[in-house]
């Protein structure tokens, strides 16, 4: 009998490279993802991508998204209680597994292992261990397309925001910036490859910066706003004239991905 799972779903590269391989494996049975937002801002925790983006996202693979909703720097108490609260129809339903994308961070795996075995769940841990620079050709190579919603400015300028997650990108890191990001130095919004049925089309929007709290050690952030585009294949969104597509064309990305088209 297979294993029901859940995936915790951040919208990022990590999480999409931890469900592709999950749903290839015949041992596991994934029923839901999962994902926590901000309750006022109706953002993703961390990566602040909107809302509706990562529900286009759940549509698009044909799993349900299981949103736990939180208020702004919750504490672990109120954390741990809202997500068990908004995991428990999946316990009952027979979830066992819940899948993270974590890589290499100790203090993460341990947290994440303590956290869930009071919700009856056990953390599972598909990429854990493996080398960044070889999950970063996978994920490539598997054909995944991501682009950088936040960066941290303690590694990386906003520059890099809004790009395609690609080899020309990966050549472009400084020294000490991780291939997949593992130290918290960006994050991702995967919007194609093979665990949808069609890309995710987005537009990029404004740029923010947002320092950390005073007590943290980690610098601020930058972030990219991206936002849902409704087009047709053959019309601009700007000037409703031809389109261009280049998925319609047949390409695996178009330019309207990273086109900057305003959102009002």
């Amino acid at each position: 009998m297979k294993a029901r799972v859940a995936v915790s779903w951040s919208g990022g590269k990590d999480s999409a490279l931890v469900l592709d391989r999950l749903l290839r494996d015949a041992r596991h049975d994934v029923v839901a993802l999962v994902t926590t937002i901000d309750a006022s801002s109706q953002r993703i925790s961390a990566h602040d991508v909107r809302l509706d983006l990562v529900e286009r996202q759940a549509f698009s693979i044909g799993l349900p998204l299981v949103e736990v909703p939180l208020p702004a720097h919750p504490s672990t108490e109120a954390y741990l209680a809202q997500t068990a609260r908004m995991l428990q129809p999946l316990i009952e339903d027979g979830v066992r597994l819940i899948a993270f994308g974590d890589i290499f961070l100790e203090n993460f795996r341990r947290w994440r292992e303590d956290a869930f075995s009071g919700m009856n769940l056990s953390p599972l841990f598909p990429l854990w261990g493996e080398q960044s620079p070889r999950l970063a050709e996978e994920f490539l190579s598997r054909r995944f397309g991501a682009v950088l919603c936040c960066v941290n400015g303690a590694y990386l300028d906003r520059g890099f925001l809004g790009r395609l997650y690609d080899r020309r990108l990966l050549e472009q890191l400084p020294p000490a910036v991780d291939p997949c990001g593992e130290n918290g130095e960006f994050h991702t919004f995967a919007f194609d490859g093979p665990i949808f049925r069609e890309p995710v089309r987005y537009a990029v929007g404004t740029t923010s910066y947002r320092p950390t709290m005073r007590s943290s050690p980690v610098a601020g952030h930058w972030f990219r706003d991206l936002f849902p585009v409704e087009t047709r294949p053959s019309a601009c969104p700007l000037c409703d004239g031809d389109n261009n597509c280049g998925v319609a064309a047949g390409r695996p990305t178009c330019w309207c991905y990273t086109e900057r088209i305003p959102s009002n």
